[in-house]
């Protein structure tokens, strides 16, 4: 194949990106963004949902992960940025899962 990408790394991304995680319909527009504690809040542009997003990273790719926060939520966040990092870091350990506005696809990556 050209430019060295072999058959199986086309499978794994098609694998990454899987019906379940492209879910391209969904547009995310970042509020605030905190560099040095890695998380932005923003809300889903057609639904409506706030989130708390954080960067992940498997062998192939770099994405992030959009977690459901309410309003509140979003703005004690911004008041309160410790508040927002506690989150961030319970979602990095995958312990607010039930929160994923897009699920994974099977080669989920961590925290990065």
């Amino acid at each position: 194949m050209p430019g060295g990408v072999q058959t199986r790394d086309i499978l794994q991304l098609l694998l990454i990106f899987d019906a379940s995680f492209m879910d391209s319909h969904m547009r995310f527009e970042d509020s605030y963004f905190s560099r040095d504690q890695r998380y932005s809040l923003g809300r889903e542009m057609d639904s409506g949902k706030y989130y708390l997003s954080i960067p992940v990273s498997n062998r192939l790719v770099d994405y992030e992960e959009y977690y459901e926060i309410t309003e509140a939520q979003a703005d004690a966040f911004v008041r309160n940025p410790e508040l927002a990092v506690e989150f961030a870091d319970q979602c990095r350990n995958r312990l607010m899962d039930d929160r994923l506005l897009v699920q994974p696809g099977t080669d989920r990556g961590v925290a990065s």
